[in-house]
């Protein structure tokens, strides 16, 4: 990809790039309270570089989306199973609601992770049983949500949800 293609707005004030040195440590201080509750509930600590940085390592594929010039989301997925990706995603406070343009966007880009993986039939995880933000964003992207389960750090509550082939248009 060229310089400036990797530049192209992706929608209306924000673009979505590869993750650049820096980003990690803005998301890390200026994430949502929701997502800073849900690394903690996940994880027992507050740490937030180290979740991050771990969640990053581990991943085929990272993105980030940029609004104004600085990173307000980052998403991506990892190995889990021979069919299935482990996705997640993490975003700053300025992340208040996802516009028709960001989910549109990210079910492209959900297509094509499917597309460029033909043996992955299926992304998955848990969300925070309180981050009703992103399960929105989930249920928009063709994600089914499950109930509520105690899974995290001290019996924490998290929504187990899958994001199908074939259902995420």
């Amino acid at each position: 990809m060229t310089r400036q293609a990797s530049k192209r707005r992706d929608g209306p004030g924000f673009l979505i790039r590869d993750i650049k040195a820096g980003d990690l440590d803005y998301l890390a201080e200026n994430l949502r309270a929701s997502d800073r509750a849900e690394l903690a509930a996940a994880s027992g600590h507050n740490d937030f570089l180290s979740r991050l940085s771990y969640s990053v390592d581990l991943s085929e594929a990272v993105k980030v989306v940029e609004a104004e010039g600085v990173p307000v989301l980052i998403f991506g997925y990892a190995p889990f199973g021979p069919d299935t990706k482990a996705v997640w995603c993490v975003g700053t406070k300025r992340v208040q609601r996802f516009t028709r343009d960001l989910v549109e966007r990210s079910r492209r880009i959900i297509r094509e992770w499917f597309d460029g993986n033909p043996a992955v039939q299926q992304l998955v995880n848990v969300t925070y049983a309180k981050n009703v933000l992103y399960h929105r964003w989930l249920e928009s992207l063709g994600a089914e949500l499950f109930a509520v389960q105690p899974l995290g750090h001290s019996g924490a509550l998290f929504r187990p949800f899958i994001i199908r082939r074939g259902s995420h248009v």
